[in-house]
């Protein structure tokens, strides 16, 4: 459950935009707003446009992460959910 930083030294491509760089917050086993803690802890270094990748399976995540987008001004890119209920979310910078 450590943060994990992913330096992309390509440019890569999410939803058709272009993007620099990709940091990725694992927060599995993570529960309610511990996760969000983890989030803020690791925006002061992504830049703007860059994409953060969270990780994490706590059942209010989703609803968490959707809310504090919209109340620090971030874009909300995607959410995907795998069999054991894993989420996978991305927010632009």
């Amino acid at each position: 459950m450590n943060h994990i930083s992913v330096p992309c030294v390509a440019i890569t491509t999410v939803h058709g935009e272009t993007v620099m760089g990709i940091e990725i917050v694992d927060t599995l086993g993570m529960k309610g707003t511990r996760s969000l803690l983890k989030i803020a802890l690791a925006s002061p270094t992504i830049k703007p446009g860059d994409v953060l990748e969270v990780w994490g399976d706590c059942p209010s995540l989703e609803q968490n992460i959707r809310i504090w987008c919209g109340r620090v001004g971030k874009t909300l890119l995607s959410v995907q959910e795998d069999a054991k209920f894993r989420k996978k979310i991305r927010i632009r910078f």
